[in-house]
């Protein structure tokens, strides 16, 4: 038997530059999510208290990422022509002077002008924020796909990592000299991570030459099991941004706490994130995307209504049982959000892209832009449902989502085992051996032999022509008969 290539290998077989890049990208993804998630918990409040509503606060967190939504769109193209490591600098430097702006939205007027101008600041984050994810996924897919899952876990650890500490940092820093200094200390030392990154990568090949037919969305988004991981990601994040946006004021409302106290919860939750992020990267190892997005998005969707609770459940929670219910949710949210790229991945190689810059910019820009409109979506259809139902009631329509994609992942996955099972010796196969367990590793339904009249020559034979026919018709995928099948 053939020796497989498998790409999910140990971190430890990544070479010097490697390991290079990934430790500066991990320490940006750090700096940017500890500079993005502070304004969650501390914004609210001090927009309530310069006269904005807490739909004006939605829009706001909406508008946001609705903007982070296109830029995505723009620099997934744009890398397949440009320098990524550029982009990612002045993503990173963008972000870091829109930080020290935000800083000071303590001295601007209130009503009216204290909206445009917070509304104006955070669309800059997020314009920067899209150039840098962008940038940063092309970069790990493009230069680590050996390692793709581990070291994508690792960039999910550092950005969870910033959430983490952003709260307790932002709630101190707020403590002691008021709204302005978490701003304006953290956005300058994100400032110095962005240029120190530039400093220490400047020797490495980092390029953004790519062929000319890279860098097309189509055919990729038009398959059906990626629109089925796009809805995924769509309804995860929009639920998840959800919270972010109202999780403050439900705690302020429910046991009368202050931003600091709210803040540990995030700090709870990213904690969580953190601790079984790399679980779920084996997880994916010995079954699949699909299987880790299916089990995660049920324990998504249980967990998430319990943060209500349902009004038809007599439950009332305490403020431990709240902690829990948030741990809960971001440890199945953080499986449920490390299997999107690597299952895209597998698909975008089944269906002839070649596995270069141009197509991982796609595929980035394919997550981080449903990723961002799920943002757009979570607190812009949010406000109005919490609004008339009420905060219980909406979260369980968040939660009944999620469970619903667990039940169309469970028939994708059951799908395609009967697939497997029924190809009479034959399985589809990726035009990359990487794409072999990002993709359909899935579970080892038993294989039928074909008949022993048939012989190697034959077999041969028509593997050749089901190729040429496939590449003649621009197909998604190719025949070939394994090699192992008789072992």
């Amino acid at each position: 038997m053939s020796e497989e290539h498998t790409p999910n290998k140990s971190l430890t077989a990544l070479d010097r530059r490697q390991r290079i890049i990934l430790a500066v990208i991990s320490v940006l993804y750090f700096g940017e999510y500890l500079v993005i998630s502070m304004i969650a918990p501390l914004l609210p409040l001090t927009a309530r208290a310069k006269g904005m509503t807490d739909w004006q606060i939605g829009l706001v967190f909406a508008a946001t990422w609705g903007v982070a939504f296109i830029g995505s769109l723009i620099n997934g193209k744009l890398v397949t022509y440009c320098n990524p490591k550029m982009m990612n600098f002045f993503g990173v430097l963008l972000t870091s002077l829109a930080s020290l702006a935000i800083g000071a939205l303590y001295w601007v007027p209130s009503g009216t002008t204290f909206l445009v101008v917070t509304l104006s600041l955070r669309v800059t984050e997020a314009i920067g924020l899209s150039m840098f994810a962008v940038s940063a996924y092309a970069i790990i897919v493009s230069e680590m796909s050996d390692q793709l899952q581990a070291a994508l876990a690792t960039t999910q650890a550092f950005m969870a990592l910033g959430f983490i500490v952003a709260p307790p940092i932002g709630g101190g820093l707020y403590s002691v000299s008021g709204f302005w200094l978490p701003f304006m200390s953290m956005g300058g030392l994100l400032m110095i991570f962005a240029f120190g990154s530039l400093f220490v990568m400047k020797d490495l090949q980092v390029d953004g030459t790519m062929p000319s037919s890279a860098g097309s969305y189509f055919p990729l988004v038009l398959r059906p099991k990626v629109i089925m991981t796009m809805f995924h990601t769509l309804v995860a994040s929009a639920g998840f941004r959800f919270l972010e946006t109202y999780q403050t004021l439900d705690l302020h409302d429910k046991y009368g706490w202050a931003a600091n106290q709210s803040a540990w919860v995030y700090a709870a939750s990213a904690l969580s994130f953190v601790l079984t992020l790399f679980i779920w990267v084996k997880v994916q190892h010995w079954t699949s995307p699909a299987i880790v997005i299916s089990i995660c998005s049920f324990g998504i969707g249980i967990h998430y209504a319990m943060t209500g609770p349902p009004p038809f459940i007599p439950l009332i929670t305490k403020p431990w049982m709240t902690y829990l219910f948030y741990v809960l949710y971001t440890a199945f949210y953080s499986g449920a959000i490390t299997a999107i790229v690597p299952d895209v991945h597998g698909q975008a190689l089944v269906s002839g892209y070649s596995d270069d810059y141009g197509t991982n910019g796609i595929i980035s820009a394919i997550f981080h832009a449903t990723f961002d409109m799920g943002c757009v979506l979570g607190p812009a259809l949010g406000s109005p449902m919490q609004k008339e139902l009420g905060y219980a009631w909406t979260v369980f329509i968040w939660a009944s989502c999620n469970i619903f994609i667990g039940i169309l992942f469970i028939g994708r996955v059951i799908y395609e085992g009967i697939l497997r099972n029924h190809t009479s010796g034959f399985e589809v196969l990726e035009n990359s051996e990487k794409a072999r367990r990002t993709s359909f590793p899935l579970v080892e339904w038993p294989r039928i032999k074909p008949s022993s009249k048939q012989s190697q020559s034959e077999r041969t034979h028509l593997t050749e022509e089901t190729n040429k026919k496939s590449t003649s018709n621009n197909s998604f995928a190719y025949s070939r008969f394994p090699s192992d099948v008789n072992e």
